[in-house]
This record gives C-alpha cells, sequence and structure tokens, in this order.
C-alpha cells in the first residue's frame, strides 16, 4: 500500500469522523413505554404517576407539616407535574344542600384541630398517610418531569426526614442514566480491558492500541448513524455500542497478528499486504455471519430489538472497513514490530485434556434439558435493577407502606348516567376486586360517596363543576368511572394473571363496558412475544448461518462441523439461566443471538485455516497447525470479550450484569468448543472418510479380482 493511499484514506476517515461525531449530542432517548407493547392496553391518556414516601418524627408536629407543606408546594410549580395529591388536600367533606362543604386538615402546612381525626378516615388512611400518622404518601401525576428538579426539592427536607421515590418515571430516568454511561463511560474502560489483554499476545504497545480503538470507534460511528436516522437509545439499543466494541475488536486483531507473524519473516510491505490477503476471507466471512446474525432480530416484533440488530450489523460493518482499509494504511506508515514475548498457547490434538473436555461439555449439553424446563418466561422493569438500587427499596418502602407501586385502572363506562342503584352494584365490584390476590385495596369515587355519605349522582353532579373536576378527575373520566387498583405485583406474569382475575369479576357485570389498563400490562404483552421473538431470532440465524457456511465450505459435514459450537453455545446458554435462576426476559432474549454472532468467528477462523494449510500437508498435521496458528488468537479474543462484558457487572442495573454472566459463560463455552470439540471432530471426519476410502478401495480390488478369474480359467483350458 502506497504512503499516498494510505494518507488519503487516513484523511478521508478523519473528516467522515468528525462529521458523523457531531450528531453525537443529538442522541436521543426513549422511555420503557417506547420499549413495550401496548396492543389495546395503552395508558397514553393516563399521565404517570410518581410516588413520595417521606418518613416523618410525626407529622402533626407543626414543624415536621410545615417541612412538608413547603416541598408540596415546591413540587407543585415544577414544569410537568400536573397534580400533586398529599395530606393537605385532604378534609373532612359534608354535604350541605348541593353543595360540598369540607373542614381541611392542615391550613396552609398546620395542623387544624381536628388534624388527627384523619387518621380515622379510610379514604385517605393507607392512602395518603399511615396509621401511626409518621408516613406521608405524595403522589405526583407527571408528563415529562424534569426528575432532577423533583430530586432537589426533596433534598430540603430536614435531615432527620427520609424519602423514597418510585413510580414509571423514575425507572425511566434510571435506564437513561444507565444508557449514559454505557455511551460515555464503559467503552474507555473497555478500551484499557481490551488494550492490555491484546498487548499480551502481539507483544507491542501500540500494536495492541489499534484493534479496540478501532472497534471503538466503529461503535461511535453506530451511534452518530443512531443519531441520524434517529432511533431512541433504550434499555436495549444502547448496549448496540458495547456489542460492536466487544465483538469486532478481534478482526483487527486477526489483522495484526497475522501481520506480525509474517513481518518476523519478510520486509514490511510485504507482510501487510500477505496478512490482508490471508485474512480477508475469513474476516469477511465472520462479518457477513455475524451481522446475518445480528439481522436477524429484523423478525422480531419488538422495534428495540429490531434497532439494535440494524445497528450492531452497521458497527460490525463499520469495524470490517476499518479492519481490512485503515488499520492497514496506519501500518503501512508505522512499520510494528514485536518487543516483547508474545503470549501463545498450545493444544495438543487427542490429548486426554481435550477428549476429557469434549466429554465433559458433551455431558452438559445432554443434561442441559433438565434445567431448560424449569426456565420461566417473565419481565419486570424493576427487576432490571439491583435489588440494592435506590430504586427497589423505594419500591419496596411503597409496598411496605401503602401496598402498591404500579397501579391497575378498571374504565367503567354504561349507557346513560350512573345512578343510586349503580352505587350498590359498584361496591359489590369493589368488594369482589378486594377479594382477588395480590389486590391491597381500590380507590373510586366510592371512596367519597362512601366516607362523606354524598349520593353517587350529586357526586357525578359535582365532578362537572370546575372544582369538581379538579378534585375528581382521578376518578371521573366525562360520564365514565375509573376504579384504581392497588396491587404489589411488578411483573409481567403477574399481571397477566391479575388482569384475568379483574376481567373475571367484571364479566359477572354485563351492564357495564370496561377496560383494564396498567403500565405492567405493556410488559406482559412484550413477555408474550419475548418466547416467540427468541424462537424465530434462533431459527432465523440458525438457517442462515447454516446456509452462509454451506455455500462456503461446499461441505456439508464442514459446515455441521462448524455449526457444533454455536448450537452448543446456544442451548448452554438457556441452561445458564435455569441454574442461576434468571428468568427469560426483554435483555436475556438477546444473549442468543449475540452468541451466535461471536462463536461463528471463532470455528470460522479455524475452520479455513486448516482448509488452507491441508492443500500442503496430511489432515493431522493440518489440524495441529490450524490449532497452534488460530488457538492463541481465539483465547485472546475471548479473554478480551470476557473482560469487556465483566464490565456491565459494575452498572447499577440488574439487566446488564445479567447480560455480562450469560455472556461469559456463554464466550467460554463456545472458545472451549471451537478448541477442542471443533478439532476432535475434524480428526473424527478425517478417520471415517479414511475408513470409507479403505472399504471403496477394497470393494474395487474385489471387483477387480472377481473379473481376472474366469479370464484366467479361460487361459488354462
Amino acid at each position: 500500500m502506497q504512503k499516498r493511499t494510505s494518507l488519503m484514506i487516513i484523511i478521508i476517515f478523519a473528516l467522515s469522523s468528525i462529521i458523523i461525531f457531531s450528531f453525537l449530542p443529538k442522541l436521543n432517548y426513549g422511555s420503557t413505554e417506547e420499549l413495550t407493547f401496548r396492543e389495546g392496553n395503552s395508558t397514553e391518556n393516563l399521565p404517570d404517576k410518581l410516588l413520595i414516601i417521606v418518613k416523618t418524627p410525626g407529622i402533626f408536629k407543626v414543624d415536621n407539616s410545615m417541612a412538608l407543606y413547603r416541598m408540596v408546594q415546591s413540587l407543585k410549580a415544577i414544569d410537568g407535574v400536573l397534580k400533586v395529591n398529599s395530606i393537605f388536600d385532604a378534609a373532612d367533606v359534608k354535604l350541605k344542600g348541593f353543595s360540598l362543604e369540607g373542614r381541611p386538615y392542615f391550613n396552609d402546612g398546620i395542623p387544624a384541630e381536628n388534624a388527627s381525626e384523619i387518621l380515622n378516615n379510610p379514604l385517605y388512611v393507607d392512602n395518603l398517610i399511615d396509621s401511626n400518622g409518621e408516613v406521608a404518601f405524595v403522589i405526583l401525576n407527571v408528563k415529562n418531569v424534569n426528575l432532577e428538579s423533583v430530586f432537589s426539592v426533596l433534598k430540603d427536607l430536614p435531615k432527620n426526614f427520609d424519602y423514597n421515590v418510585t413510580g414509571t418515571p423514575v425507572v425511566d430516568y434510571g435506564i437513561q442514566k444507565s444508557v449514559k454511561q454505557l455511551i460515555f463511560i464503559f467503552p474507555p474502560a473497555l478500551f484499557s480491558l481490551m488494550w492490555l489483554i491484546y498487548f499480551f499476545r502481539l507483544g507491542d504497545v501500540r500494536s495492541a492500541m489499534l484493534p479496540p480503538l478501532f472497534a471503538a470507534l466503529a461503535a461511535g460511528f453506530t451511534y452518530g448513524i443512531a443519531a441520524i436516522i434517529g432511533v431512541k437509545l433504550d434499555i436495549l439499543t444502547s448496549t448496540a455500542g458495547l456489542f460492536v466494541i466487544v465483538v469486532s475488536s478481534s478482526y483487527g486483531l486477526h489483522v495484526i497478528d497475522r501481520y506480525l507473524l509474517f513481518r518476523s519473516k519478510q520486509g514490511h510491505s510485504g507482510a501487510l499486504m500477505h496478512a490482508i490477503k490471508d485474512e480477508a476471507p475469513s474476516l469477511f466471512l465472520s462479518a457477513l455471519t455475524t451481522a446475518v446474525g445480528f439481522l436477524t432480530f429484523l423478525f422480531s416484533s419488538m422495534k428495540a430489538m429490531k434497532e439494535l440488530g440494524l445497528l450492531v450489523s452497521l458497527g460490525v460493518g463499520f469495524s470490517f472497513a476499518f479492519s481490512l482499509v485503515v488499520i492497514p494504511a496506519i501500518i503501512s506508515l508505522i512499520d510494528l514490530k514485536t518487543h516483547h514475548k508474545r503470549m501463545t498457547v498450545k493444544f495438543k490434538l487427542g490429548s486426554k485434556t481435550g477428549i476429557g473436555i469434549s466429554i465433559a461439555m458433551l455431558f452438559l449439553l445432554v443434561i442441559s434439558p433438565f434445567f431448560i424446563k424449569n426456565l420461566e418466561v417473565n419481565s419486570d422493569q424493576f427487576g432490571f435493577f439491583k435489588k440494592s438500587s435506590d430504586l427497589v427499596r423505594s419500591a419496596e418502602v411503597s409496598k411496605k407502606y401503602f401496598g402498591w407501586v404500579v397501579p391497575f385502572y378498571i374504565e367503567l363506562q354504561k349507557d346513560g348516567n350512573f345512578t343510586a342503584k349503580d352505587a350498590a352494584i359498584i361496591e359489590n365490584i369493589l368488594d369482589d376486586l378486594h377479594s382477588i390476590k395480590n389486590v391491597r385495596g381500590t380507590s373510586s369515587i366510592m371512596d367519597i360517596v362512601d366516607n362523606f355519605n354524598i349520593p353517587l349522582p350529586i357526586t357525578m353532579i359535582f365532578s362537572r363543576t370546575e372544582r369538581g373536576q379538579e378534585f375528581l378527575n382521578e376518578f371521573v373520566e366525562g360520564k365514565n368511572l375509573r376504579i384504581m387498583v392497588k396491587t404489589p405485583i411488578t411483573d409481567a406474569v403477574g399481571a397477566i394473571t391479575l388482569k384475568t382475575s379483574i376481567e373475571d369479576v367484571m364479566n359477572k357485570y354485563p351492564q357495564y363496558t370496561y377496560t383494564v389498563n396498567s403500565p405492567l400490562l405493556n410488559f406482559a404483552a412484550l413477555n408474550m412475544n419475548t418466547s416467540k421473538n427468541q424462537i424465530m431470532t434462533i431459527l432465523m440465524a440458525s438457517g442462515a448461518i447454516f446456509i452462509l457456511l454451506l455455500i462456503v465450505f461446499r461441505n456439508l459435514r464442514y459446515t455441521l462441523i462448524a455449526i457444533v459450537p454455536i448450537v452448543g453455545t446456544t442451548i448452554m446458554n438457556f441452561a445458564y439461566m435455569a441454574i442461576f435462576g434468571l428468568n427469560l426476559d426483554v435483555g436475556t432474549s438477546i444473549v442468543s443471538g449475540v452468541l451466535m454472532g461471536l462463536i461463528i468467528d471463532y470455528s470460522i477462523h479455524l475452520m479455513l485455516r486448516y482448509r488452507t494449510i491441508k492443500r500442503e500437508k496430511d489432515e493431522t498435521t493440518a489440524i495441529q497447525k490450524a490449532m497452534d496458528d488460530i488457538g492463541p488468537v481465539i483465547v485472546a479474543s475471548g479473554l478480551s470479550l470476557a473482560a469487556g462484558f465483566s464490565a456491565l457487572f459494575f452498572t447499577s442495573m440488574k439487566i446488564y450484569s445479567d447480560l455480562a454472566l450469560l455472556l461469559v459463560f456463554g464466550v467460554a463455552t463456545g472458545v472451549v468448543m471451537t478448541l477442542f470439540t471443533v478439532p476432535m471432530l475434524l480428526r473424527l471426519n478425517e478417520m471415517i472418510k479414511a475408513r470409507l476410502s479403505a472399504k471403496k478401495s477394497s470393494k474395487q480390488r474385489s471387483k477387480k479380482q472377481a473379473v481376472a478369474k474366469p479370464v484366467n480359467a479361460e487361459k488354462r483350458i
């Protein structure tokens, strides 16, 4: 490669990088609502609930109540806060004529004479205040609120107060923080880990720097494209850059490793051209099969998974181009040499260790169905976070004091207006709902009717007034009634079970039509599609990879041998899920596709190297030589992958640490099966071929002898 050409390539690359990276500040971040399905269970017309639990030394002490009151007033002033429900809105309401009059329990934050009577009012106890008068529950209806502003207000509370915040907006906030960490903090950490491992293999500081650096740049290009085409980064798509870095950094490693090997025997330019020529076919096939594996995500019914597949495939393409064009251009200008001892690993064909490991892997595959049968398909937005996180602790506090975190809503409709006759029927509905397992209570217009002895028709009339709309908009929507069902469950399976139970109750009252909504039902719909998406992506990826390998190898047995590590790793991945007690959810469902794209890279390099050497040497020697050439690179790549994914253990999100656990074990399984099982199968294949060839030769000799005998007999006559 001429220096002028190399300089031109580097300049074009630098300019392209500046242009694409300029779009990175325009990256958008999506919410969990955009991640999930709606399918008729949309809650988009309902405001998000932000739940604030404040523990105090005693709410009825003036200093404490005033501190709470100032907090509430400050929260009301925040943009995006639509409504704040708190004890300061509570009152002992009486009906006088056709109007409602109430005696507030607090006047501008100061406890009134009747303040302690709030503890006798079931409308407010365990809804806005606990039975001891020490814990306040503040419920915010919000839309696109800036949570930093909310947290800033809460930090001004007295030091002897303790607060927790939970709800879907907090989940989204936590996810966005982790997403930004994944994009801007983890790549440098990954780069350092991978550089260290590559240094031990390549023996040169500069050489070890190039593969992870250009993989990271490929990830940057990927995020730039995401910003250009308007992809919103969510809990799934934010992992695209990580996968690009970890998956494709081995491309540059293969090129440089081969270059350094040839450089020790020949000149700079010759070694570079020889390395490119040697590695281009296997790198192309590796990048193609990896991209195809991720592109099968396009067949998923989930938008985020489609976008993830598209972004990672683009990143793999960028990394492939950088490895065969930009890295060689840099090497042509800088004569790289090994300055330290290179890490080498020897694998002996037919060794007792290899046979033992292969038998052990086969045994694990045989018993894996016993573990897989216990695998559960379930999703939980709070399960995305580690149990030690503030968000999970806040959710537990909300369950402890008030019995719920994410509500269910029943929208009740009828022809005409609700009358006094309906009141008795709705009371029966509420009793039936309270009898359902995991229902901790309900909130509805009947709480007003029952606690203040106000007839339902009058309450409905009051709801149409300006003050009534402000007071009752939680329970009345036009002519329809809304019942909020409180439950501690947050997982998809529990949500579906609860929805079914609610529908069983409501179907007993055919005089009403109803709909059941909850943010949890979006996750339930997602959960129902997870297993279907998993099966679809595995089948599509396996089929596409099998066809590509068959076209390249033009040999069915070689293709089947190459795909064995993929199949084995995929099966073991599900077994690992069951062993570690992980569910098949939105996060873990992508692991199989990722592993298939990773492990096929190892098989391809080993198999292609074997076929190249086989042209000049016998089969046994070719297998051993291929293991000697490719084995150390596979080990270095596997270690860098494991180290890269291990960085996810340090995130605050359980969904990422679960990903890391499965990917580390999956990569280790794939490396072991490639380095031990594939050579053993190749050797077995050659032995079978030799036997078949010997049998064929023996039959041919027998036929020749059978033909020769009559002729000889005739000659003797």
